[in-house]
């Protein structure tokens, strides 16, 4: 932060100004509001006034990636897709999860790499992806291998924020129902992904012993697919009505 103040001093404060910082790490970056309904305040070229700040996650290239997406694959017998994900912040918790249980199996979490974290699908939404199914359906072919086929999508309309007052970032979620069972036992995608099926009461058991606790890429994801899915189909039209849920049939072809 101390670098940050330097930064700022060679700068001119003006209100409603927005000040991006250098980036933190790869994937993030701060930015200065200029307010004067900042909670703190730091020196400027021009004296000392009062800021607000917020982080915009980065993608690939180096700029800014505004929207992301989770998604619920659902498998025709009903179980649902997971992947390990490696999250070192989860980490830093003295609590953080040992074992995943599958088929009646424990597993130890340290098997897939260091940092294991169960979660399920999901990415950025990038530019050249046009909106924010494409995106989706992107992000779920890189993360469980599945083939092309038809399916049917259902998305939550508005974004969720997941820390309102940090990061810019808009949450989106959403389930594809799948019709053909296969996927890819593990992906090369960020460093190489296992994939794993589970029913709901698996899924359920993870959740009450803290393995799967991530938050958008868990538990808000979860909460919703059991919105939708075990809502009654006078329940779900009157979502698609009111403009909460969108619900569409399309076919999934891997990008070439």
């Amino acid at each position: 932060m101390e670098s940050h103040l330097v930064v700022l001093k060679s700068l001119e404060w003006r209100e409603g100004n927005r000040i991006p910082l250098p980036a933190n790490s790869y994937r993030s970056r701060t930015i200065i509001c200029c307010s004067y309904e900042g909670r703190r305040k730091a020196e400027f070229a021009n004296g000392i006034f009062p800021y607000f700040s917020y982080i915009e996650i980065l993608g690939s290239r180096g700029t800014w990636s505004p929207r992301g997406v989770n998604i619920v694959p659902v498998l025709p017998d009903g179980k649902v897709l997971m992947v390990i994900e490696q999250r070192p912040a989860q980490y830093v918790s003295d609590q953080h999860p040992q074992y995943v249980y599958v088929d009646g199996k424990t597993i130890p979490l340290a098997s897939f790499g260091p940092y294991s974290s169960l979660e399920f699908p999901g990415g950025g939404i990038d530019p050249e992806d046009k909106n924010m199914t494409i995106g989706a359906l992107r992000e779920l072919w890189e993360e469980t291998g599945v083939d092309d086929q038809e399916i049917e999508i259902y998305t939550q309309t508005h974004p969720t924020h997941l820390m309102g007052s940090d990061i810019a970032l808009e949450g989106y979620l959403t389930i594809v129902r799948l019709s053909d069972g296969r996927f890819a036992a593990k992906v090369k995608n960020d460093g190489g992904l296992k994939v794993f099926s589970l029913s709901e009461d698996e899924v359920e058991y993870n959740r009450h012993l803290g393995v799967f606790s991530a938050a958008q890429a868990g538990l808000l994801t979860w909460a919703f697919y059991k919105e939708v899915i075990r809502a009654h189909p006078m329940d779900l039209k009157r979502l698609q009505d009111i403009g909460y849920l969108t619900i569409t049939k399309t076919v999934l072809k891997r990008p070439k």
